[in-house]
């Protein structure tokens, strides 16, 4: 807190020069009152519009300060905004304008809106992109100076306010934005409506198109604001446009009565301030002044010298209270200025105490401090020795007294001793900008004891509050821009280690999910074509990211949170490379903005290794299979999930039979490779889900899952049998291997590991105990079902050489006519001991033996001869069709076999259909439409049997050149009662219509079922309500009879 002090000077009183000429004026009174009371009327008429003139020069000059202060501040936010981006960070210009706002005093608002009308920033709030209001979008907006509007009244606070504009050219945006700012009406007024108007005097500033822009005294209302004025100084102008001051007379406007004009013109602004009085002050002002001489012919010696000398000591105080005020109001704009120019405070502060200095010549100036300690530096500073010498509680008093803003005036018997007659006023902002409370002092001191002058004193004030602004502005603009320059270098250290960083960083919106900034090695590790393709797009849609947009936004939510998300993921680039990455991701808060950083770090060689490692502790170095520990985890797994579901586990030990024999003749080298060529025939020979290790030396464990019964146990190991018991070559030397088996089943022979283990084990050694090359269960129960199950599979391979197949025909028939139209081949298997087999009890034998192609071949060839001899008996209309199994038709010659079937019975091809369920031809879509196109061509109807079982949709079936659809006897069954089941049988007819496909429905037994079916227009029926499956000889005497029979 510094103080200023200064001395005031001594001067004569302006009615004590008058002296000697008043008493002239009195002797002469007598003679010359005609010539006094001519003379005194001009000068009446010349001093007030002198006084007009001045007033109006002064206003003029103080408006275009007013303005100018303005402008400066917006451009200073213009420059601002034109380096930064608004049009992404709003909440950014927001900041901006609201602190230039708090920081001019007199600005009320200002608004940031673009080129396409929107409000972008508006101090008064963060909302944004709201259309402009109209009066903000006038002519004028694109100007490069500052534009003044007409005063409009403040939607908000119900005001009258004056809007200005400025012009952001050059925005990065590319397109030029408009800066809008509002004061209050009243707000160009608070200096000069101090100057002294008399009563009746109006100082007014209009606009060139007439409206007013202010006056003073304030109106009571704001009608004067709505419309144009036809001012006499408005009217006088538009044809002087070059004239910048002048006086005029004229009637008011408004009241019609006679006045007399100064105006000025506002420099660098469309303004015009005019200042007016009615004509009739000229009269009662001479009047005042001539008044006592007329009234008092009588004593006009006495009479003019005393009224004389009366009215030049008015004129003398008038005169010097217009002087002082203007005096006071060029001090004050010319602080305004400075500050506007970015002085230093203690440029300010200097110039400031020079001022004063002209002010108050013959004064001297020093600095000093309401501390005690500088007050003993400063011993003739009176406030300064009072403070160093009160109490506490008297200086804090002082203090409050000071932050009042009210000087604080001593005289020479109130101050210390000694000390000469004082006044103090606070500066309540300063050069320390740790300081609280008032941080200087401006102190003016007179070595006399006289009273201060009132105006004196408001002076002081005066100048004290500017400069507490000024210096708090200065203050503001240091620190700012100290924050700019710690803001800048922050940022470019960021930018630094964020461009060179190692691994990819992503800065991205947590609301969203959007990236906003990424660094080049996001750009190379992602394979993005460039850093613009990354931003603005979510983190899931740019990056193949593998978690889903829930796992995601639960990760943007936990961020959210403040916690830290760390984890490895595969992460796919554009370009189809998959890469493992360690993702660490935290919150981080950017201008107001919740936002994330992410680190990823590329780890696929890590993962590799780490990979590498665990699957050589889990699996064998010499055959690749799982080893004893990866056994062990897998089976502990397996248990626990048949112990939850209730279902069973298969366990097979097997061991080579003489694998000894082979290392002793032929050397490790060639037992390494048959335990090589074992493991791979083993695991060819196994399902996907199946898991097959060796636990050492000559001995493998197969974990069977989900198996129905002891027969598909008993198949599998027999399956491995027989793979293993394929001849090896070596060195060209054919020998062959065996392999002998146990099985245990979980929970009947043990519900652990360990006991599982020695089960298997003990049966495996039953089956090496029986004869080698076998397998045994650890029940014998169980034995004896497997060999009764490989009885049956040995004699069904010698079944068709036997002549032991059969073919039974089932009708098919039409039912809009009743008429037989074909019939479908069923292969029935006459066993020489169990009597006549169902394809159900035989069948899925035949195709884990491997004879599922041999009886499907037979039973193409026979039905074609049998078709063929029909044909020959005058049956010629029938079609005879013949299911094919999924291996026959995926893996077999299916096509060779029907070309052969259809020649050697010589058989028209348009007579045989081949059916096929829809999960055959879903498990390999590819191949199953090559071989029906194949089988299509060459004449073959296809149908697709047991539909709506499986997981096929007709949109599907389009691809294939499919004929008729048999709907599954499971949607049959419960017609018509059931009405889920007559809603998919209804949409099924409808649907297969429209695709031109025929309908036979299956498994057809009760006339309620036909009837419905006929009703809805489903094309055959077969079924026991139509005919069980027949002989050869039985089908032919049914189809000659069946239309009878059905009428």
């Amino acid at each position: 807190m510094t103080t200023a002090s200064l001395e005031l000077p001594v001067t004569d009183r302006p009615g004590d020069r008058l002296g000697p000429l008043m008493t002239g004026i009195a002797v002469l009174a007598g003679l010359a009152v005609g010539l006094f009371g001519f003379h005194e009327w001009h000068a009446v008429r010349e001093s007030l519009a002198s006084n007009a003139a001045d007033l109006a020069r002064v206003g003029a000059r103080s408006t275009s300060l007013f303005y100018r202060r303005f402008e400066g501040a917006l451009r200073n936010v213009a420059s601002e905004l034109r380096d930064s981006r608004p049009f992404v960070d709003p909440d950014r210009a927001h900041d901006v304008i609201a602190r230039t706002v708090q920081s001019v005093a007199g600005l009320d608002r200002i608004v940031l809106i673009d080129d396409a009308g929107r409000v972008v920033a508006d101090s008064r709030s963060r909302t944004s992109s709201a259309a402009a209001r109209g009066e903000w979008r006038t002519a004028g907006a694109r100007a490069e100076r500052l534009s003044v509007d007409r005063p409009v009244v403040d939607r908000g606070s119900g005001r009258w306010t004056v809007p200005m504009r400025l012009l952001v050219p050059g925005s990065t945006s590319g397109a030029d934005w408009v800066l809008v700012a509002t004061t209050t009406i009243e707000s160009p007024w608070q200096l000069v409506g101090e100057l002294p108007l008399q009563p009746g005097w109006v100082m007014a500033l209009q606009r060139e198109d007439g409206y007013l822009q202010g006056r003073w005294p304030a109106p009571t209302s704001g009608a004067l604001y709505e419309q144009p004025i036809d001012s006499p100084v408005g009217l006088f102008l538009k044809d002087r446009p070059a004239q910048t001051a002048g006086a005029v007379q004229g009637a008011s406007p408004t009241t019609g009565e006679a006045r007399r004009y100064a105006f000025q013109r506002v420099t660098d602004y469309p303004l015009t301030l005019f200042v007016s009085f009615p004509e009739d002050a000229i009269f009662d002002a001479w009047l005042d002044r001539v008044r006592l001489p007329f009234s008092l012919l009588a004593l006009v010696a006495l009479g003019s010298l005393w009224v004389s000398r009366r009215l030049a000591a008015q004129q003398a105080q008038y005169t010097a209270e217009v002087a002082r005020r203007r005096e006071r109001l060029e001090i004050l704009h010319a602080m305004a200025n400075d500050s506007i120019e970015g002085l230093s405070a203690e440029e300010l502060v200097a110039r400031t105490q020079a001022r004063l200095q002209r002010v108050f010549p013959g004064g001297r100036v020093r600095h000093s401090t309401l501390d005690p300690v500088l007050a003993e530096r400063s011993p003739d500073d009176p406030l300064a020795r009072e403070y160093a010498a009160a109490d506490p509680a008297a200086r804090e008093a002082l203090l409050a007294s000071l932050r009042t803003g009210v000087p604080v005036v001593r005289t020479a018997g109130r101050a210390a001793r000694g000390a000469p007659a004082s006044m103090h006023a606070a500066v309540l902002d300063g050069l320390d900008p740790k300081a609280s409370g008032p941080v200087g002092l401006l102190s003016v001191v007179s070595g006399s004891a006289g009273a201060w002058h009132e105006y004196q004193v408001d002076l002081l004030r005066a100048v004290a509050a500017q400069l507490s602004l000024v210096l708090r502005h200065a203050r503001t603009d240091r620190l700012r821009a100290d924050a700019e320059r710690q803001l800048r270098a922050r940022e470019a250290l960021f930018s630094a280690v964020f461009n060179s960083s190692r691994d990819a960083l992503f800065l991205g919106n947590i609301a969203d999910g959007r990236v906003f900034d990424c660094n080049p090695r996001a750009v190379a590790l992602f394979q993005a074509p460039s850093r613009e393709y990354i931003l603005g797009r979510p983190g899931h849609v740019l990056l193949r990211h593998p978690l889903s947009r829930e796992e995601l936004a639960e990760r943007l939510a936990r961020l959210d949170r403040g916690e830290t998300v760390q984890e490895d993921l595969e992460f796919r680039t554009r370009g189809g490379r998959r890469f493992w990455a360690e993702m660490l991701a935290t919150r981080l808060d950017l201008a107001g903005t919740r936002a994330y950083v992410v680190r990823v770090a590329d780890i696929t060689d890590r993962k590799a290794a780490e990979d590498r490692i665990r699957y050589l502790a889990q699996h064998d170095d010499l055959t690749g299979l799982p080893n004893r520990a990866y056994l062990h985890q897998a089976l502990t797994a397996a248990i626990e999930r048949a112990r939850r579901h209730d279902r069973r586990l298969g366990l097979l030990f097997m061991d080579l039979d003489r694998f000894k024999l082979i290392n002793d003749s032929l050397g490790h080298a060639a037992g390494d490779q048959v335990l090589q060529l074992t493991a791979r025939r083993l695991r060819n020979s196994l399902r996907a889900a199946d898991t097959i290790a060796r636990l050492g030396g000559d001995e493998f464990v197969v974990l069977v899952e989900d198996f129905q019964n002891e027969s598909d146990l008993a198949g599998v190991a027999q399956k491995l049998l027989s793979a293993c018991a394929q001849p090896f070559h070596r060195d060209g030397h054919e020998f062959a291997l065996t392999v002998s088996a146990g099985l245990s089943t979980y929970p009947d022979d043990g519900q652990d590991i360990d006991t599982l283990f020695k089960a298997a084990d003990s049966a495996m050694y039953r089956a090496k105990e029986s004869g080698k090359n076998t397998y045994r269960f650890h029940s014998p129960q169980l034995n004896a079902h497997a060999l009764e199950r490989l009885s049956l599979e040995s004699a069904l391979k010698r079944a068709v050489g036997r002549g032991e197949l059969r073919l039974y025909y089932q009708p098919k028939l039409e039912i809009s006519t009743g008429t037989v139209t074909g019939a479908e081949a069923l292969v029935r298997w006459a066993h020489p001991e169990r009597g006549l087999l169902e394809p159900a009890q035989f069948v899925a034998l035949a195709e884990e033996a491997g004879i599922i192609d041999e009886i499907g071949a037979w039973v193409l060839g026979e039905a074609c001869r049998q078709c063929r001899e029909w044909r020959a008996r005058g049956l010629d209309d029938l079609v005879i069709a013949v299911n094919l199994s999924a291996r026959q038709f995926l893996k077999g010659d299916v096509l060779g076999q029907v070309t052969r079937a259809l020649a050697e019975a010589d058989l028209k091809p348009e007579l045989l259909e081949l059916e096929l369920t829809e999960s055959t031809v879903m498990a390999n879509p590819e191949v199953a439409a090559t071989t029906m196109a194949d089988l299509s061509r060459l004449g073959v109807g296809i149908a697709i049997d047991d539909f709506g079982t499986g997981y096929s949709s007709l949109a599907q079936l389009r691809r294939f050149p499919v004929a008729t659809l048999k709907i599954d006897r499971s949607f049959i069954q419960d017609l018509p009662h059931d009405a889920e089941a007559a809603a998919i049988t209804q949409a099924v007819l409808a649907l297969a219509r429209s695709l031109r496909l025929r309908v036979v429905a299956e498994g057809v037994e009760f006339p309620r079922q036909l009837v419905f079916l006929a009703a809805h227009g489903c094309d055959f029926a077969q079924g026991y309500c139509v005919a069980r499956p027949m002989p050869a000889a039985e089908f032919e005497a049914f189809a000659v009879h069946a239309g009878a029979q059905m009428h």
